[in-house]
């Protein structure tokens, strides 16, 4: 069984400099966008706001995957989904 991951604050800005990088690579990188990666922040995204941590880091996803062209809305997931559907 796999240990949960605890979202420490230096966990957090690591999390953050690595989407930074992988995203600029990635746009600097003319062979494409590989889906992998959205898929990869996707879920990153999602196991960041289940946790219910720091809104800077999950807005640093959201914006990573946004710049690699998904548009896919994930603020529905999360500890405020209810909150945001309520909002809709």
């Amino acid at each position: 069984m796999q240990k949960p991951v605890e979202w420490t604050e230096k966990r957090l800005v690591a999390v953050e400099q690595r989407v930074t990088a992988m995203v600029a690579s990635t746009l600097a990188n003319a062979a494409g966008i590989p889906p992998t990666l959205i898929a990869y922040l996707r879920r990153l995204e999602l196991a960041v706001r289940a946790h219910g941590t720091e809104r800077q880091t999950i807005q640093i996803i959201s914006s990573g995957r946004r710049l690699l062209g998904d548009r896919e809305d994930l603020t529905r997931f999360g500890p405020d989904a209810a909150s945001n559907r309520s909002k809709a």
